[in-house]
C-alpha cells in the first residue's frame, strides 16, 4: 500500500540498500556464516537479529554481517537519480533522515564517498534500533513532526504496517541502477 500522497512530506526517511543503493551482499553466505559463528542454524537474518537485540550474540551477528555489508559497500553506487531527490527534498523543506538495518559504520563512510552525507539530518541504523518501526519513532520524536507529515521510502513493502501504525505514510519503491524511480516518486509526492 503505497500512502504517499497526501499533504506536505516534513519528514522524508529513506531506506538505503533498495532505495539509495544495492549492496550486492552475498546474503546467503553471510547467513551460513553467521550461522557458523553462533553454532546454530540461521533462517533469517533479520529476524535473528530483532530477537537478539543488545545481547552478545547480537553483537557478534553484527559484526560478522558488517564485515560483508561493508565489502559490498566498498563496490556499491547509489542509483541514479538519488542525489536529484535529495536535493529535491530540501527545496522543498523536507527534513530528510536514513532509516536502514545496515550499521553505521557501512552507510555514513558510503554517503560521505559519494557526497551524500550532508543532504541527511539524521541516519538512524541497527546500532540504534533492530526494527524500522523503533526506528521511525525515533526519529518523530527527534523532528517533533506529526506522524502524518513523514514519508518512508523503502523497497520492503511489509514496512506500509508499521507506517500505518504510527500514522505515518509509507511509499514502496524498488529503484535500480537500470530504472531509477526515486526522483520521479518524489516529484509525484512532493511537486517539481
Amino acid at each position: 500500500m503505497d500512502t504517499g500522497s497526501r499533504g506536505r512530506v516534513s519528514v522524508l526517511v529513506l531506506d538505503f540498500d533498495g532505495v539509495v543503493t544495492r549492496l550486492p551482499v552475498d546474503w546467503q553466505r553471510a547467513r551460513r556464516e553467521v550461522s557458523r559463528v553462533l553454532g546454530r542454524p540461521v533462517a533469517s537474518l533479520t529476524r535473528l537479529l530483532a530477537s537478539l537485540w543488545g545481547t552478545e550474540e547480537y553483537f557478534l551477528a553484527s559484526r560478522v554481517l558488517e564485515r560483508f555489508e561493508r565489502e559490498a559497500a566498498e563496490r556499491a553506487a547509489p542509483f541514479p537519480g538519488v542525489e536529484p531527490a535529495l536535493q529535491l527534498a530540501r527545496g522543498h523543506g523536507s527534513e530528510v533522515y536514513l532509516a536502514t538495518l545496515q550499521p553505521r559504520a557501512v552507510v555514513e563512510p558510503f554517503l560521505r564517498r559519494h557526497s551524500l552525507l550532508g543532504y541527511f539530518h539524521g541516519i538512524v541504523t541497527r546500532d540504534d534500533h533492530p526494527g524500522k518501526e523503533e526506528m521511525l519513532r525515533t526519529i518523530l520524536a527527534r523532528t517533533r513532526a506529526p506522524p502524518s507529515g513523514l514519508l518512508l521510502v523503502d523497497d520492503n513493502p511489509a514496512y506500509a504496517e508499521a507506517c500505518s501504525r504510527l500514522g505515518a505514510r509509507f511509499l514502496h519503491l524498488e529503484n535500480s541502477a537500470e530504472e531509477p524511480r526515486l526522483l520521479e516518486a518524489l516529484r509525484r509526492v512532493l511537486g517539481p
